[in-house]
């Protein structure tokens, strides 16, 4: 991935996904990642896979194993109560962390207090949703990995970044970052 990206325009704005070599906390990913010139768009969540219960789809190979139905954490996006008008995506910011979880807490009590299983699983995809909710109430927000943008020579430092592994390249745009 490397190699494509360092040949791509540096007028380039991409996408880049990555895993840790550990987890962390949300905080510390921000943290690692407050030095470049990028947004976070997504992080990954460990939400008690394995250990709580067994996920419904999983497959690896090597070092890796890739869990399919996985949960993230965004910057989030608040709409008004009829999901109709259009709330401003936020990116995962160190300003809107403690909100984001908050807001993703409180939609995943929503949806068990308020519909039926076989609506977020079967219709949304959300398994295991009450092990997980739990999962996170107690032990709170590790991410092991995200989804990054920004301008391809910001991208390129990351590559000396020894707590990231298996980069994978996204969506490219050419626009002006700033």
């Amino acid at each position: 991935m490397w190699t494509k990206l360092e040949k791509i325009h540096e007028g380039t704005v991409a996408e880049v996904s990555f895993s840790t070599t550990d987890f962390m906390t949300a905080e510390e990913l921000i943290s690692l990642l407050e030095p470049f010139d990028l947004d976070i768009l997504w992080a990954p969540l460990y939400t008690g896979e394995f250990r709580e219960f067994e996920p419904s789809g999983y497959g690896g190979g090597g070092n890796s194993i890739s869990i399919f139905d996985t949960y993230g954490l965004t910057g989030g996006r608040e709409t008004e109560d009829d999901y109709m008008s259009e709330g401003k995506m936020q990116n995962l910011t160190e300003e809107t962390l403690e909100e984001s979880k908050k807001m993703m807490l409180t939609n995943m009590d929503d949806l068990l207090e308020n519909d039926p299983k076989s609506y977020y699983e079967n219709f949304l995809g959300l398994y295991f949703l009450e092990e997980r909710y739990s999962y996170l109430k107690q032990n709170g927000f590790q991410v092991y990995g995200a989804v990054v943008t920004g301008p391809v020579r910001e991208l390129l430092k990351l590559k000396d970044v020894k707590q990231l592994r298996s980069p994978s390249l996204g969506e490219l745009d050419y626009w002006n970052w700033e």
